[in-house]
């Protein structure tokens, strides 16, 4: 994720603008942003066909979004933190459609996204950020055991951790869990580990994450996650199963 903060005038008109400004000089509150981000509602630019008059996207409504070509970069996604902002862009008129930014995620990835381009705050987020923001699990391919560092994370996710102990608690196949952070240095990455041990196949405990984790806290971080025999050694964190 990268955060761009150009020197310009810049009013916020909603709580999503003010957090977007703090975050872009405190690294500490970047997370509170990401959150509030997957709540609020973001406005898109639509290439006009669709007939929505009130610019909100409802079930059934059929929108062609426009992308943008970012230098070196290639195509992205535009969105803006509110209606007038697309007009200070792209100017007054231009069609543009408003849905949750979560919805929107979904419906785009795995696209790159540009947040308000053109506009003094704005965050552009690659595809790899855009799944980490869903909460999406990720593969990894270990070569070499140093290249992830784990940790105890210093505070407890109380909502992930209540929603992952919710739902392996209840299946007996799983033996134990742990739920740490993880230091990847090639990537300069932080991000949680999921480390399960069970007689299930992986696919088996991916459904059962995924339905777990459906719109919990993530703290603006991925997911990895490592599945393993029962019988291998305990794992690094804080327990979320112990049989």
């Amino acid at each position: 994720m990268t955060t761009v903060n150009i020197r310009a005038r810049f009013d916020p008109s909603n709580e999503l603008e003010r957090m977007l400004v703090s975050a872009s000089t405190d690294p500490d509150k970047r997370q509170d942003f990401v959150r509030e981000l997957l709540r609020s509602a973001v406005f898109a630019i639509t290439d006009g066909a669709a007939d929505i008059p009130s610019g909100v996207l409802n079930a059934g409504d059929t929108i062609r979004l426009v992308s943008v070509t970012l230098p070196d970069l290639g195509k992205a996604v535009p969105i803006f933190t509110a209606s007038q902002r697309v007009a200070q862009v792209y100017g007054e008129g231009t069609p543009w459609v408003s849905l949750n930014s979560r919805q929107l995620f979904e419906i785009v990835r795995p696209s790159r996204i540009v947040l308000n381009p053109g506009l003094p705050f704005g965050i552009m987020w690659s595809p790899d950020d855009v799944e980490a923001m869903l909460g999406n699990l990720r593969a990894r391919t270990l070569d070499r055991p140093e290249q992830v560092l784990l940790g105890v994370p210093r505070q407890e996710p109380e909502d992930l951790m209540f929603r992952l102990r919710g739902a392996f608690q209840s299946v007996a196949e799983v033996s134990a869990a742990w739920l740490a952070i993880a230091k990847w240095p090639d990537r300069n990455e932080t991000a949680w580990f999921l480390d399960v041990r069970t007689t299930l196949p992986p696919n088996a405990i991916q459904s059962i994450y995924s339905r777990a984790i459906q719109d919990a806290d993530l703290g603006g971080m991925p997911i990895d996650m490592t599945v393993r025999a029962a019988d291998r050694p305990p794992g690094i964190g804080l327990s979320v199963v112990n049989r």
